[in-house]
């Protein structure tokens, strides 16, 4: 199969997640149609293109500002910076939320997404990167091994508040890995 392919259908995947579905507002007839045009196809065309290593958010980012308008209205510290301030608050909420943080709420979820779903891809076809993969147990295993509670919590966490995504753009916007 082509990587473009596998890269477009692993961004379907993560846009017609129910999570996801719920939290952009959409019904699932609606992201079908969405993704059904040729712009999504596109855009993993563009990211097939830039060779067979792992992506960065920039790069992502970047081939994204082109087909998701709500990205066009961009916060004055960047979509990355944003994005990464936005779930540290969630995160720590003494923090402080990012400004505006409404007000680019849908094209912060639109890039969140579109970067789960191309980290997915690298996950099923990329060789295991210990400096950035996260390998979770799955339920059957967590269930089989008796972990407790505080596991499938984590698991959850790290799903609901894109704390993997938060990862890989601290990786690229922090002198911190």
């Amino acid at each position: 199969m082509e990587r473009d392919i596998r890269i477009y259908e692993e961004i379907c995947k993560a846009f017609l997640d129910k999570g996801f579905l719920k939290e952009a507002g959409y019904n699932r007839r609606e992201a079908d149609e969405e993704l059904r045009k040729s712009r999504w196809k596109a855009l993993a065309v563009d990211l097939s293109g830039f060779g067979s290593e792992r992506f960065s958010t920039e790069t992502i980012l970047n081939c994204a500002r082109k087909l998701i308008p709500q990205l066009a209205d961009e916060p004055e510290e960047g979509w990355l910076r944003h994005c990464y301030r936005y779930i540290l608050w969630q995160l720590f909420p003494h923090m402080g939320a990012p400004g505006n943080a409404e007000r680019y709420r849908q094209g912060r979820i639109r890039l969140l997404q579109l970067l789960r779903g191309v980290f997915s891809y690298e996950r099923k076809y990329l060789p295991f990167d210990p400096t950035k993969d996260m390998l979770f147990l799955s339920d059957n295993e967590i269930e089989e091994k008796g972990f407790t509670e505080e596991y499938f919590r984590l698991h959850r966490l790290v799903k609901s508040r894109y704390v993997y995504e938060f990862m890989r753009i601290g990786i690229d916007i922090t002198p911190f890995n």
